[in-house]
């Protein structure tokens, strides 16, 4: 067993956790990887303030990387703005939120160690 191809066209693997442990759809002990492709203003921007909350990850280190469109992130007290084709890392321990993204919006999360219970809201 070499691994996994999965295919990013596949609308069942976007907008998901889709590599990583519990519910992601494919499972991976070695990172958490999650597909982003919102067309528009409302699907990129759904859940903000509801299942995007302040929150810090005690052990793991997480990535947000803007494809196309841009997303901003609340860091402890601070918003910043993520443009298409750059990278931001978010250490352990510091605090963070979903702030928006402009549509259309492509990109990835990603977080490593894959941690399952290291999430902590605030």
């Amino acid at each position: 067993d070499w691994g996994y191809r999965i295919p990013l066209d596949d609308a069942r693997n976007q907008n998901c956790w889709l590599l990583g442990l519990g519910s992601a759809r494919f499972q991976s002990s070695h990172l958490i990887l999650a597909y982003l492709d919102f067309p528009t203003a409302e699907a990129a921007n759904a859940g903000i303030g509801t299942r995007h909350r302040l929150h810090l990850h005690e052990r793991s280190w997480e990535y947000y990387a803007t494809l196309k469109g841009s997303k901003t992130l609340r860091i402890e007290d601070e918003l910043v703005d993520i443009k298409a084709g750059e990278i931001l890392e978010v250490p352990p321990r510091v605090k963070h939120t979903l702030h928006g993204r402009q549509a259309p919006y492509l990109g990835f999360t990603f977080r490593v160690p894959a941690e399952s219970d290291d999430k902590i809201e605030r």
